[in-house]
This record gives structure tokens, sequence and C-alpha cells, in this order.
């Protein structure tokens, strides 16, 4: 069971499933947030966009990662090879 109204969502979940929230935005006149007992309403909601969630880059930080251990690899043999 859910309940909406008053820029909240109040919904018990019985599992840990995705859950996804849509809002047509031709259907919102404004957008209002409420924070600490005030509320802000500002008069367009064309700029707003939603807040990005997920994962960070992983291939990015595992290129870094493979990077460093060819560097290490690298001074590894060089140092073998003078010894």
């Amino acid at each position: 069971e859910s309940k909406a109204g008053n820029c909240t969502i109040t919904a018990t979940f019985t599992s840990l499933s995705p859950v996804a929230f849509v809002v047509d935005k031709n259907t919102v006149s404004s957008s209002s947030s409420t924070t600490a007992g005030s509320t802000s309403t500002s008069g367009s909601t064309s700029g707003t966009t939603s807040p990005k969630t997920g994962e960070t880059n992983v291939m990015m930080w595992a290129g870094m990662v493979a990077v460093a251990a060819l560097a290490g690899m690298a001074v590894t043999y060089r140092r073998r090879k003078d010894a």
C-alpha cells in the first residue's frame, strides 16, 4: 500500500526490489521541495533534472589500476634485470 501527497510518497516494501517513481512533467505545474518543515516552490520545471544515481564509472578505476600495475611490473622487471 502506498500514499502520495504534499510532495511525499509513503510506501512499505517486503523485499529489496528496484523501485522507480515516474512523474509526467506535463502534469506538474511547479516543483516543490520540503526541508525541515519549510516549503520552497519554483515556478517552472523546465530546468529541473533528475539527480544522478547508480554506480560510478568502474571502467575509469579499472584503467587506473591497470596502468599502475603495468608501471609496477616495469619497475620490478628493470630492477631484476639490473641486479
